[in-house]
């Protein structure tokens, strides 16, 4: 399954730690931050989401069953949000 931002559908900016993303359409914003915007991160080099499932789980040692539940909800919700694009 591979993963792509979907660049048109969102405004972004910084702010201390936290990554925040504005839905163009729906005016909502979502906040990122921690292991949430360090997958936004690798989205930019990783569009596999099995490749970036084993890098999470590797990077913060967490078992690869839980590391694949939480990865899949989030990526569910930025679907849902139309923030990204699964193909």
């Amino acid at each position: 399954m591979n993963l792509s931002k979907n660049a048109s559908a969102y405004s972004e900016a910084e702010i201390d730690d936290e990554l925040v993303l504005l839905n163009i359409a729906t005016g909502q914003f979502h906040g990122l931050r921690g292991v949430g915007l360090a997958i936004w991160k690798l989205l930019d080099s990783e569009p596999d989401l099995a490749a970036i499932k084993a890098i999470l789980s590797d990077r913060f040692a967490v078992d690869p069953s839980t590391c694949t539940r939480e990865v899949d909800q989030f990526i569910s919700e930025l679907e849902k949000a139309r923030l990204l694009v699964v193909t």
